[in-house]
This record gives C-alpha cells, structure tokens and sequence, in this order.
C-alpha cells in the first residue's frame, strides 16, 4: 500500500464529465489496488482530506514562485489559467504532513505543480492538449485562427518536456502515446496507454427501441464545449436536413450538460430536433436511441461516449476525429466512420431504417470496461511506490 495524491483541475464529484469519470475510475482502481488515495482539485480549490489539509496550509511565497517559474517557460495563457497561489500552498503543505509516495497529475495543464514533489510524478493524459488546440486551429481563420496555432505549439513545448520530468506518463490511446512520442524533446519516461473505459452501468441498460416514439439518433456531450458545439452545428444544419427528407418521421436528440445558446437554437420540432440539457442520466436516452453519433472536428483523447454507446449496444456513427483512438472498432453494426455528410447521413439511415441493439456493440465495448483499461497506469504506480520506498 501507498499514499497516493491525485490532484485535478476539477472536482471529480459529481462524475458528469469525460474528465471527472475518468478520474473517478482511476481513484477507484488505485483504491482497488490497495492503494490510500487523497484528491486535491486545483479550481475550486478543494481537498477531500479529512485531515484539512486547506485550512493547515500557511501562504508559501517560496513554493509560488517554484510553480511560477517553470509557468514562466511555457507563455501559455490556457496554462496560466491553471495557475492558484492556495493551490501552491496546499500541495506543498500536503507533501510535508502526509508526505504522498507518488503523485498523480490529471492533466498537462498540472505540469508547473510537479516541481513542489519530491516523491515519483505520474502524468495521466486524458488529451494532448497542443493536438486538440491546433485541430481547432486549422478550422479558424485571422487573428483566432492564428492565436490558436500559437497556442499549440507553445502547449508543444510543455507537453514535449513532461515525459522528462516525471516518473511515468499515462496516454488514453496508442494515437496520443505516438503523438507525444513525436513532439520536440518527448523522451525519458515509459509511456503507457491507459484507455479510456465505460462503467458496468451500460452493459445493464435495458433495450428500450420498441418504446420509442420514432427511430432517434443521439448526440451526448457536454453541449458548452466548443468541439461539441461545433459538432451539433454541423449534425443538425449539415447531416440532419439530408436524414429528415429520406425519413422524416425520425427523431435528432442533442443531450448534454449547459446547453450553449448556439446549440438551444438548433432545436427544430418540424426537423425533429431536440435538445436535452442537465439530464439525470444519459442511459435511458441510449436505450431508446437507434444510433449514437461523435460529428467532432476538434477532438483529442478518446470520447467516453462512443464507449457508453456501444456497452448499451448502440451502433455509432462518427467523424474520424469524433473516433480518434478507437479507430480499431469500425466495423458494419459497432461504428462506421465518415467525414463527409451525406455519407454520414446514410449511415444513420441504415441504423434508423433498421433499429436493433448490436451485440457486437456491447462485445467491442466488452474489453473497455475500466477495470481492464487502467491495469498499466496502477502498475505504474505500483512501481513508483516501490521507487519510492528504495529512496526512503
């Protein structure tokens, strides 16, 4: 057993994000291993220690100016946004009374933190933020266009220089392991995928099809996100239309967190359109839905969601960004990938012209339930705690 600290940029509680029921997942597998796990999360600043580990944390301006510093070699405004002098005083604080064996750091943007520890750094990587960033700038022009691009490579650097200072790096894919593996720099620590997984809870779902209104198709993300509004834009306005005329009696539900007034406004009762916002829970939507779709053209990591889709037996159709790192699934009744809408849109037809649950679906989603996806990112830390206790 060892002390494990876990710091987020977010808190993981409730699990209603990608991001949170990632770290959800790889909390639970570290406790699993027999592993004592403390969370910190970095904006709000809040830490699930009973021990109170905010309250006991005196202003630190040496720990501060350590974090500021190594922010200082990457001029990245999405980094810097990342940046809380509390945050700096209370890991320090942490690392000095409970004194973690190894560290764990969800995100790329955490980087400047790993500097307080003197214990094993593990990165766990749920994107890789300069890919995703420079996507969303090949689909800009002027000035945004151009910020972006910068932004990426200054996100490069960063993200180039972390396999250097840590103990081990967890990739979400074999896509973004090869992607770190080719930035500037990135060589030093054992890179593993860590996939991304689905909870037992869809395999569970019950097939819900013959109590649909009409054959629906689902898009479920969180419907604030900038890759995810762009993506209902171009399913509803570019793919939808072409669906409607072929089989207008079919249903186009958007499903997701915080609804931007930009996706609100493709609700279309005359199209069949829908949209769904703070849902309790996805699941029942998936149990009646025909097929689930990923239209992303900005996208890193792996989506969760295409996951979800096929653990209930839901077929996908995606773009090929929307399947980046899953690539491998493609196949006649798990998912079909395509960048071109009137393709896009026969895909879907031939899901909603014939709705029927895959068990071929719920067989690919099978080996990505999450306690088979993150056996390499604990042994990782297995290891690291044994580093550890050597140097002790």
């Amino acid at each position: 057993m060892a002390r494990v600290l876990v710091v987020t940029n977010t808190p993981h509680n409730p699990p209603t994000s990608g991001y949170s029921q990632r770290v959800t997942a790889v909390i639970s597998a570290l406790e699993h291993a027999g592993h004592l796990v403390e969370t910190v999360s970095i904006k709000p600043l809040i830490s699930a220690s009973p021990r109170n580990h905010l309250s006991s944390a005196p202003a630190n301006l040496w720990a501060r100016f350590r974090v500021l510093r190594r922010l200082s070699h990457t001029p990245s405004l999405s980094l810097a946004k990342w940046y809380s002098p509390k945050a700096c005083d209370t890991l320090l604080a942490i690392t000095k009374t409970w004194q973690p064996e190894v560290v764990v750091l969800e995100s790329s943007y955490l980087a400047p933190y790993a500097t307080l520890f003197n214990c094993p750094v593990i990165f766990d990587l749920h994107n890789i933020e300069s890919q995703l960033i420079a996507n969303y700038a090949k689909d800009r022009g002027g000035i945004i266009g151009l910020a972006a691009h910068l932004e990426s490579r200054l996100l490069e650097r960063l993200e180039g220089a972390i396999p250097r200072q840590a103990y081990g790096v967890a990739t979400v894919s074999e896509t973004d392991r090869a992607l770190l593996g080719g930035l500037k720099g990135a060589a030093g620590a054992a890179v593993v995928p860590a996939p991304n997984g689905v909870t037992d809870e869809a395999f569970t779902v019950p097939d819900q099809l013959a109590e649909a209104e009409a054959p629906t198709a689902v898009f479920i993300g969180h419907l604030g996100w900038r890759p995810n509004i762009d993506g209902a834009k171009w399913l509803a306005r570019a793919v939808w239309p072409l669906v409607h005329e072929a089989l207008p009696q079919a249903k186009l539900q958007l499903i997701g967190r915080d609804p931007n007034p930009a996706v609100a406004e493709l609700a279309d009762a005359k199209q069949g359109i829908s949209v769904h916002g703070n849902v309790a829970s996805v699941f029942p939507y998936l149990g009646s839905a025909a097929v689930a779709t990923a239209p992303l053209w900005t996208a890193g990591g792996t989506r969760l969601k295409i996951l979800e889709a096929l653990g209930t037996g839901t077929p996908v159709v995606a773009t090929s960004l929307g399947a980046l790192g899953l690539e491998a699934l493609a196949g006649p009744s798990v998912m079909q990938i395509t960048d071109n809408p009137a393709d896009f849109a026969a895909a879907l037809l031939e899901y909603l012209n014939a709705p029927a649950k895959s068990r071929a679906a719920r067989n690919a989603a099978e080996p990505f339930r999450w306690h088979n996806t993150l056996t390499g990112l604990v042994e990782m830390v297995d290891n690291a705690a044994g580093l550890s206790d050597v140097k002790n």
